[in-house]
């Protein structure tokens, strides 16, 4: 046989020595089984080094807080108007292109109007309501359109309030929530119609909030969290608004108690909250919420801790975070967040 030639010339003599060892020369061979030495263990590769979280960019014409900030549907921002001096509100308003990372002024509002919220209607109009000239706390609303530069005045709430959120929900309408009216914080809600320009009462917050932070849900649900009470005591309960209902209930609370931030909606469907204060302390600090596990979590910290700031999601997934104060000064500077290492990377821009 040719086997035993080849033994008798000892080419299988290795194969003697199978007996101490089980995997023979057979066991290598396609289909064979037998157990085989563990390969080495490759080294490591070192982690790359990640590129930080916030940047940078262009600084706003002038230095404000207090104010709104909203996206428009061709991707600029239109911020608005804000303190722009100590006991000095102002109407006017800017826009920020993140093309070219720069703002430019544009029409201005009818009223001077600080803590006021802006929303973005579904034409691509924008709908402010409430807020202080800065004497007074306004019912008064005025809507915003882009095509043309200017504001036109709409319906009016049926109280004024400051301090408060109003959230574009999925059917078109406005929710407007909490603030303050006559030094006390409200937990009533009301749903301003477009289509003819009127406010109507809707359910009420578990708890009487202002100076809270709301965002729409990919499920059509609002998210509310945070604000202060009465006495100015920083919340850190949430709750969730469901629209086919009109009613609130209670969720799990933040990491932090806070007033003042900002939140957002993220594109991967979770929300990022920032900054804002608790008590006398300013915040840099920034959590999430995962609305699948109801679960608020910390993430990166802001570069400027900020309160009464504005924060925007911008067309490739990251976050405009501008203005607001540190508690001593007003502040020019805006920087970027993005949620994903991986795909989003960080804007830079010449001040």
């Amino acid at each position: 046989m040719i086997v035993a030639g080849l033994a008798a010339t000892g080419v299988l003599a290795p194969s003697a020595k199978s007996s101490s060892n089980p995997v023979s020369a057979a066991s290598h061979m396609p289909g064979a089984i037998g157990t085989l030495k563990p390969l080495p263990t490759a080294t490591p590769t070192p982690a790359a080094t990640l590129p930080p979280r916030f940047a940078a960019a262009g600084a706003m014409a002038n230095p404000r807080a207090s104010e709104s900030a909203t996206v428009l549907q061709d991707g600029r921002v239109l911020v608005a108007g804000g303190w722009i001096a100590t006991d000095k509100a102002t109407n006017t308003a800017e826009i920020y292109d993140p093309k070219i990372g720069a703002f430019a002024a544009t029409g201005s509002m009818h009223s001077a109007r600080v803590w006021q919220d802006a929303t973005l209607l579904q034409d691509g109009r924008v709908l402010m309501t409430g807020g202080s000239d800065g004497h007074y706390r306004v019912a008064s609303a005025e809507i915003y359109d882009p095509k043309t530069g200017h504001f036109t005045v709409t319906g009016s709430m049926a109280a004024s309030r400051v301090e408060h959120t109003a959230t574009l929900l999925a059917d078109g309408r406005v929710l407007v929530m909490g603030g303050n009216n006559n030094a006390k914080a409200l937990g009533a809600a009301d749903v301003y119609d477009p289509k003819i320009g009127k406010f109507t009462k809707t359910g009420s917050m578990s708890d009487a909030r202002q100076y809270t932070t709301a965002v729409l849900l990919n499920d059509g649900r609002v998210l509310v969290a945070g604000g202060v009470d009465t006495d100015l005591v920083a919340l850190d309960s949430a709750e969730i608004f469901s629209s086919a209902t009109g009613t609130f209930s209670k969720i799990g609370s933040m990491t932090t108690p806070r007033a003042y931030g900002t939140m957002t909606l993220l594109s991967n469907g979770s929300v990022l909250i920032a900054g804002g204060a608790t008590g006398d302390t300013i915040l840099d600090s920034a959590e999430t919420f995962d609305p699948t596990t109801a679960v608020f979590a910390p993430t990166a910290p802001l570069n400027d801790a900020r309160e009464f700031g504005a924060a925007v999601l911008l067309a490739d997934g990251s976050v405009l975070i501008v203005g607001g104060d540190d508690g001593t000064v007003d502040l020019a500077s805006a920087e970027i967040y993005t949620d994903d290492y991986g795909s989003v990377t960080p804007q830079t821009t010449t001040s």
